[in-house]
């Protein structure tokens, strides 16, 4: 099978065999295209059983974790709470780390290993991140991953147990400029690389099969950058090619209302989105936009009518993060729930009718961000007997003032000691620097606090970040005063 990458802009065309991110003409996004009249599909129970549709030779190496293959689950229980017929769940979260980016990793870093690459760097929020540290290390390359402080503590762990090279830095977007200074010396991966988004498509393709090759009447998606959709359009086209699905469903990508970017911009007739955001507080940082080109190619099959979107509320997606593990079982993320809180929302926009058959992408496990489930547990009432069990029985106001205020100022974001320290005195506690350090350290053989090392430029500085724990006590806390 011949395989190659054609730009989306000027469409020149480049030999497969190439590791290329972007066109080296015009600097557009590129994407795969085959020569190939059938899909045989092997009995691999991994997503490696379309090989024959993606871009590597019989005789390179895979990378493998077990990735795809994931289950089409009919979710009976769920469709009684939102009065469907017929609602699938594709359940993502069974990926080796949790998310359906794993998909992606597995291709990338299979090519670059079997071209002698033994350096891999990325600017990520999250998913992304703890995907390519998990398959550097199987691959046994070496990772380098920027993340900002923002970054869901779950996801920071998670990186750091696999054995990257961590950089914590101010913002995302320093974040990028730090990793794009190594593209000479290694691979840079973006979530618009070619190959990552082609291990993408193996998502469509998989659900196809699952239904007997007879396709929904929509596949409702989380949005970020709109890759995952972009390439479950890809998907869709590949089949119809190869004559296996005779319609293609509509893609319908969810963004979250206040960070649904894409979705303003196609709303106020914008031609272009021109800045990444870096946003405060809130619900799901892996549907920020993390690369500029691959949200503003979502933005024009958008305006084509190639795919569809929708944006719904904060308030809905906690409810369906709650709906999907109380009723199906399954544990998702606030951006993996988006493609199930929409439902209703599309419904009432007339884009699907209640008696067709839909199929939700759950793209993440909730297991990488425990501190959003104090949302849902709080006003439950069910999270004091929690926070008991947690301390053992012991009293929490048993802390201290001090204590207490650096596990509230933490709870925002990591800190370095200096600036811990100046926050304090914002809030009437002065202290000298050893005495906050004994606190600190403190905090740590409690397990409420963990350092972590991050970079100012060449600067090397230690943060402090709340752990679980940290936010579990300081929630029960606030339960108790």
């Amino acid at each position: 099978m011949s395989f190659s990458y054609k730009c989306v802009n000027c469409g020149k065309v480049f030999n497969g065999d190439l590791i290329i991110s972007r066109c080296l003409y015009c600097g557009g996004l590129l994407f795969v295209e085959y020569e190939v009249d059938e899909l045989r599909v092997s009995d691999i129970q991994t997503m490696w059983r379309y090989k024959k549709i993606l871009p590597i030779h019989e005789n390179e190496k895979i990378i493998s974790l077990s990735e795809g293959f994931t289950p089409l689950i009919r979710a009976e229980n769920l469709e009684k709470i939102v009065g469907f017929s017929r609602i699938y769940l594709k359940d993502e979260t069974r990926n080796p780390t949790g998310s359906f980016n794993d998909r992606g990793i597995s291709l990338e870093i299979s090519k670059i290993v079997n071209h002698g690459i033994n350096n891999v760097v990325c600017a990520t929020r999250g998913d992304t991140g703890v995907s390519l540290a998990a398959y550097a290390s199987k691959a046994g390359i070496n990772a380098t991953i920027y993340v900002p402080r923002t970054i869901d503590t779950g996801k920071l762990y998670q990186i750091a147990m696999y054995g990257a090279k961590l950089k914590l830095v101010r913002s995302f977007n320093n974040a990028c400029s730090l990793a794009e200074s190594h593209k000479l010396e290694a691979h840079v991966f973006r979530p618009s690389n070619p190959l990552f988004l082609e291990g993408l498509k193996t998502v469509g393709i998989e659900i196809i099969e699952q239904l007997g090759w007879e396709t929904p009447d929509a596949i409702i998606v989380p949005m970020g950058n709109g890759g995952l959709a972009t390439m479950l359009f890809k998907a869709m086209n590949e089949l119809q090619a190869l004559g296996l699905i005779d319609e293609k469903p509509m893609i319908i990508g969810v963004q979250i209302k206040g960070q649904d970017t894409i979705l303003s911009a196609l709303t106020r007739g914008l031609e272009r989105i021109e800045t990444l955001e870096d946003f405060g507080k809130i619900i799901a940082r892996d549907l920020l936009i993390e690369d500029l080109d691959l949200a503003n190619n979502t933005l024009q099959m958008l305006k084509k009518g190639e795919i569809k979107g929708a944006s719904i509320s904060y308030k809905e997606v906690i409810q369906a993060v709650e709906n999907l593990a109380k009723s199906e079982g399954i544990l998702s993320e606030p951006a993996s729930a988006v493609a199930i809180a929409a439902i209703k929302r599309i419904y009432d926009e007339g884009l699907i009718d209640k008696g067709d058959t839909i199929v939700s992408i759950v793209t993440g496990s909730g297991l990488r961000v425990p501190n959003m489930f104090h949302e849902i547990l709080k006003k439950k009432g069910e999270l004091r007997e929690i926070i008991d069990l947690v301390v053992s029985g012991q009293r929490i106001s048993r802390i201290g003032v001090t204590k207490l205020k650096i596990l509230e100022i933490l709870k925002n974001g990591s800190l370095y000691g200096y600036e811990l320290k100046k926050k304090l005195e914002h809030v009437g506690i002065k202290i000298s620097l050893a005495t906050l350090y004994q606190h600190l350290r403190e905090l740590e053989k409690l397990g409420l606090i963990s350092r972590i090392e991050g970079w100012i430029g060449k600067k090397k500085r230690v943060y402090y970040v709340l752990t679980n724990k940290g936010f579990q006590i300081l929630e029960g806390l606030s339960h108790t005063h």
